[in-house]
């Protein structure tokens, strides 16, 4: 989807988790202490490095995986799609470096050996003998990663505004340039920027305040959809992805097309640094309720995100998911968002964390370990070091109340083929 930002508001917050434990739900394992839920206002810095640390067999996880074993091997195949259409460079982790064609095999051997396996024993062992297994350094260099999640929301939408549905969703404008940077030095190979052409400068995009309040793109004929709610578009820009349900039931998708590029702010954080909320009264529906209320305020609230999201409209085929950063179907429960300079999309990993568990109505459940093999498929704005992942729900109402309420601590390892030994 390469979504402008992950974490949404109570993805920032520990009201996120009281509201888990007012749900009443029992057996619950013990919730974070705060410090661990509540990022800084500020967040720290990433680590510059290493990233990865090489594990022992024995300090190997449990690998233990809580869903259907075909959702990974589907996962897997949209990987290897990727990455045999991909140019790719040597790509080093905790020390060794691997090529495309080498993390392909190890792919398709992991494939082979998660289908193969007899039974969790021999799986486990073949696993151990076969495979190197890294672990991410995470936000602390002790292996802390916070793990949040994203998801399709379904909004209503009309494709021509009226007095209600007035607030329009844009595609990529013509005018909007993307600079590869490698192409001037190599040293920039994963750098880019975005502008727009202005005779014989190029210049930075449009700001979301001069987008949205100064109209800097209207009567350019770019709208295509128009939503009932500014919240909404700010939910739908920070997803990346959506279903829109036209008049007569018509749903079709907005696709990720684009962003201006410019760096993701917390709307959450204005509202915070500004007083118009305190920091543990901010949630997604608590900030709904004040954009509803103060809508004026919340325009100039938004605005000062500058970052700001184009679409494309899609026909929505059966059992299909948005496409992540590497343009292959997302899988709900599998798929990550990383930092890709961190580790190279496409390859496998492991996850340790807590997530919430709710209902097919979307009502909140409770809290439960989650332990999983999830393919590294997408980006985020807001999703950069070895400290943070994104986790992606698929929609519905069970997954909004997932990608609204997780923001837990746990651990991310990489799982990759041995390398060779040298032979001469």
């Amino acid at each position: 989807m390469r979504r402008p930002c992950r974490p949404f508001f109570a993805r920032f917050f520990a009201s996120a988790v009281a509201a888990l434990w007012l749900a009443g739900c029992v057996h619950l394992p013990p919730a974070p202490p705060p410090e661990a839920v509540t990022p800084p206002a500020k967040p720290a810095e990433a680590p510059s490095g290493p990233y990865f640390t090489k594990l022992l067999p024995e300090q190997f996880p449990a690998f233990n995986d809580d869903l259907p074993k075909e959702t990974l091997s589907r996962a897997i195949d949209r990987s290897l799609a990727y990455l045999k259409s991909a140019s790719f460079r040597l790509h080093q982790i905790g020390g060794a470096s691997y090529s495309r064609d080498f993390l392909i095999e190890s792919l398709e051997d992991f494939k082979r050996l998660w289908k193969s396996a007899p039974d969790e024993k021999s799986f486990l062992e073949s696993l151990r003998r076969n495979f190197d297994v890294y672990q991410s350094t995470g936000s602390d260099n002790a292996g802390k990663v916070v793990f949040s999640s994203y998801y399709e929301p379904t909004l209503p939408a009309r494709d021509k505004p009226d007095a209600k549905f007035k607030f329009p969703l844009y595609a990529r404008p013509p005018d909007m340039v993307d600079i590869q940077l490698k192409d001037f030095n190599p040293k920039w190979e994963d750098e880019k920027i975005i502008g727009r052409v202005s005779g014989n400068k190029v210049s930075p995009y449009f700001t979301r305040e001069e987008i949205d309040l100064d109209k800097a793109l209207a009567g350019r004929n770019l709208e295509l959809a128009w939503l009932s709610s500014n919240f909404d578009r700010l939910s739908l820009h920070i997803q990346g992805s959506g279903r829109l349900v036209f008049a007569g039931g018509v749903e079709k998708r907005a696709q990720f097309a684009a962003t201006n590029n410019y760096p993701y702010r917390s709307v959450g954080l204005i509202l915070i640094e500004t007083g118009a909320m305190n920091r543990d009264e901010v949630t997604h529906e608590r900030v709904r309720q004040y954009f509803e209320d103060h809508p004026e305020a919340g325009e100039w609230v938004i605005a000062k995100n500058k970052r700001y999201t184009f679409f494309e409209i899609k026909d929505i085929e059966p059992d299909s998911e948005p496409l992540g950063t590497i343009r292959q179907q997302l899988t709900p429960g599998r798929s990550i968002a990383f930092d890709p300079q961190v580790a190279p999309l496409g390859i496998l990993a492991f996850m340790e964390t807590l997530i919430p568990s709710a209902a097919e109505n979307g009502k909140l459940l409770g809290v439960i370990p989650a332990a999983r093999f999830v393919v590294l498929q997408d980006t985020g704005g807001a999703i950069k070091g070895p400290g943070r992942v994104d986790l992606f729900a698929g929609h519905g109402p069970q997954a909004h109340t997932l990608a609204t309420n997780l923001w837990y601590p746990g651990r991310l390892f990489l799982v990759i083929k041995k390398l060779p030994a040298p032979a001469r």
